[in-house]
């Protein structure tokens, strides 16, 4: 059994998977609620996914050659980038006569690829969490950590934007919480305190600060729009850290549950949208979907986004155990 610190990590990584294939369900006609509720999720799921790799990158730490590394990383990351790109450009082009397609791509999207996550925006994570993997191992020791750690903070409150070829833009805004996610890990003394304050009166504190800050988040321009997006996404950062622990010492049946969704994280990170857009394009064919309502459409296409990818992926895992 991993140890608890893990498993609470693992139980994030399932809720922030669920936030991000909910917060991509955004249909024109969504109501209001539902506006302000997927606002809220993408003020903080991209960066506590960065987080949570950070976190798990320093926890599994292993004394690897830098080539061997990236390498791994390669097989992990870029390839399966570009394979689900073409996949995703392929079945746009050859579905959109047929169906709905949202955000159409072209044949140049094939060679855009390489730069520009074009296939799907979401793609971005997968390019950039690459990109901080080839740097983050040259900063192992911890005053060298340190110092990666101030210079990507300067760098995500640098009042500019990067060019967003090769995503370099979203690297600057987010190197910044991956390299938080390893210092967490270092620094055991203030994690444990950290999650073991009272919980109520934690996640109420938390809730109270997000709200007044999300509230507040339009008033503010220049350095000071980007330090409240910082503080933002650090405080749903900490709550749903505090909440997977909650759910790991005193649920035990969601636990479980959610380590098993943790296992398929990466899986439905790359394939929900292929899913979601099958399903959304399904709803739009059948003449008595107009009827479903606004919440039952969005559980059916939400629920594809996610049993669709595990249903692959189990396939997968029982076909490479055949072989």
């Amino acid at each position: 059994m991993k140890p608890m610190r893990l498993r609470t990590i693992d139980i994030a990584k399932a809720i922030c998977i669920l936030l991000v294939v909910l917060g991509h369900y955004s249909p024109a006609n969504s109501p209001a609620w539902y506006k302000t509720l997927t606002g809220v999720i993408y003020s903080f799921h991209m960066p506590l996914f960065m987080y949570l790799s950070g976190y798990l990158y320093r926890a599994t730490l292993k004394p690897l050659k830098y080539g061997d590394f990236v390498m791994k990383k390669t097989k992990r990351l870029l390839i399966p980038y570009f394979l689900i790109s073409v996949l995703i450009i392929s079945i746009k082009i050859l579905t959109e006569r047929y169906m709905y397609v949202e955000n159409p791509v072209s044949w140049r999207d094939f060679l855009s690829i390489f730069y520009l996550p074009s296939a799907g925006y979401f793609l971005w994570f997968i390019y950039t969490l690459f990109l901080i993997f080839l740097i983050i191992p040259f900063f192992r020791k911890d005053y060298l950590l340190n110092t990666l750690f101030a210079a990507s903070l300067i760098a995500q409150l640098a009042p500019f934007s990067l060019t967003d070829a090769f995503c370099i833009e979203q690297f600057r805004i987010h190197l910044f919480y991956f390299v938080s996610g390893c210092i967490t890990f270092r620094e055991q003394a203030i994690r444990r305190r950290l999650l073991r304050l009272p919980p109520a009166a934690a996640l109420i504190s938390a809730a109270v600060v997000f709200a007044v800050l999300y509230y507040y988040q339009p008033a503010f321009s220049g350095i000071f729009a980007s330090l409240v997006s910082l503080a933002l996404a650090l405080t749903a950062c900490y709550s749903v850290i505090l909440i997977s622990r909650l759910i790991s010492e005193r649920t035990k049946k969601i636990s479980r549950q959610l380590l098993r969704l943790s296992a398929y994280t990466y899986t439905i990170y790359l394939f929900h949208t292929i899913f979601e857009g099958f399903a959304k394009a399904l709803l739009l064919k059948l003449p008595f979907a107009a009827g479903l309502g606004f919440l039952l459409s969005a559980a059916i296409v939400i629920t594809a986004g996610v049993a669709g990818p595990v249903i692959l992926g189990k396939g997968y895992a029982a076909l490479r155990k055949r072989l």
